[in-house]
This record gives structure tokens, sequence and C-alpha cells, in this order.
């Protein structure tokens, strides 16, 4: 099912999604290699006003296919202020890796 069916389907039964939702949805896109199902569901997170954790943000972060995206999420979070912690610099340095742009993984890093 589509991310906004999922979600639907919870409202209907009167469940509002938190961020344990959110977080558990996109790490199972992630699993599954659904990049852009996983940041579909962090968009929904961002339209309905529910504050993001280190959790969420950093599975968000590990479903972006590019070093953009994931240092954009990684601004996000600060931006929420939260601190990012060991699995958040993981993920935006495996898209790093994954990208070959090791400049971008020495600016993480500094």
């Amino acid at each position: 099912a589509e991310v906004a069916d999922l979600l639907e389907v919870l409202q209907g039964c009167g469940l509002r999604p938190d961020q344990i939702t959110y977080s558990t949805m996109i790490s199972s896109f992630d699993r599954n290699r659904q990049w852009s199902r996983a940041l579909r569901v962090w968009a929904e997170l961002r339209n309905a006003c529910v504050s993001p954790n280190a959790i969420t943000c950093s599975a968000a972060i590990r479903a972006c296919a590019d070093v953009a995206s994931a240092r954009q999420l990684l601004r996000e979070m600060s931006d929420h202020g939260l601190e990012p912690n060991a699995v958040t610099f993981t993920a935006v340095l495996s898209a790093c890796a994954r990208a070959h742009d090791w400049a971008a993984a020495l600016a993480v890093l500094v």
C-alpha cells in the first residue's frame, strides 16, 4: 500500500501517527530499498506537524540516495534542536561513501 493509504487507514481508525509510527515506516521502506517512499513518509511527517526525533531523522537520512539530501536532513535535524548521534553520522557517511564523495565525508567529520 502507498504511504498515504497506510496513514489514512491509521487516521480512519482514530489513531494519530507519532514519531514511532513514522520512524518504523521510514525504516521499513529503507530496508526494502524503497527510498523514495521512505522520503515521502518523511514529507508526510513534516506536513502532519509531528516533531521528528533523532531516530526518525537518522532513518530518513539512511534512505537518502544522494549526499545533498542527507546533509539537508542533517541540517533539518539541527533546526529541530536535535543532536546527531553515531547512527546519524554513520547514515550521512554511508551516503557519502555510496556517492564516492570523500570531500563531503570529511566535511561531516570536521
